[in-house]
């Protein structure tokens, strides 16, 4: 038992602490987009881990700054020069409009065009934005827990097991079930938050919340 705890403490990050997550269940749109910011972005090509508290982290200004009438999705159209390639691609598509036609054909014509454009080029985007209890339960299985733990785990060379994260992250469970926990959650969660279409809608909905208050 000694000898595993020792193991533990070996894959434990210096400076790690679960109380430095505390209020990521309050995050919205925008504070989740700036903590995977900082951690997939900003953090690239760190050697070395800098603990940055959840609530500490900022988006870049010109990630952010746009003008009122830069409120629909053709501004992302602009981003090209501000994300990482590893968010945008070439996944823009043009439609002819026919002024004449009555809205609701239009949005019937639009919604089925959009359907087939998305097939052809194999995009899975999302149909609606991130709810708060979308949000709620990235807290809860710790995310952004795991991603500064298994970054750090990369960096140092060391190799770990899902029972070892689990008792790192989920302390309090005594049960032995935490280690269960990271198998059947973690990865699929882990995949979500960093995927491209993550990114893409959080940057939307950043936009949408921030321009709906002025």
């Amino acid at each position: 038992m000694l000898e595993y705890d020792k193991e533990l403490h070996k894959l434990t990050p210096p400076g790690f602490d679960l109380a430095n997550y505390a209020g990521t269940e309050k995050l919205d749109a925008h504070g989740w987009l700036a903590c995977l910011w900082n951690r997939l972005e900003k953090g690239k090509g760190y050697k070395v881990i800098q603990w940055t508290k959840p609530l500490d982290c900022q988006l870049p200004d010109e990630l952010i700054t746009y003008s009122p009438d830069e409120l629909t999705s053709v501004t992302f159209l602009e981003l090209e020069d501000i994300v990482s390639t590893q968010y945008t691609s070439k996944t823009y598509a043009y439609l002819g409009l026919d002024l004449d036609m009555c809205d609701e054909f239009l949005i019937e014509d639009f919604k089925a065009e959009l359907k087939l454009a998305r097939s052809k080029a194999g995009i899975a985007a999302r149909t609606r934005k991130f709810s708060e209890s979308e949000f709620r339960n990235w807290h809860d299985v710790k995310v952004l827990q795991y991603l500064d733990l298994h970054r750090w785990h990369k960096l140092q060379k060391l190799e770990s097991t899902n029972n070892q994260i689990g008792e790192i992250l989920f302390p309090e469970d005594t049960g032995g079930g935490a280690g269960e926990r990271i198998r059947r959650t973690m990865n699929k969660h882990i995949k979500t938050v960093t995927s491209r279409e993550t990114i893409i809608s959080l940057l939307a909905q950043t936009h949408k919340q921030r321009n709906s208050k002025k």
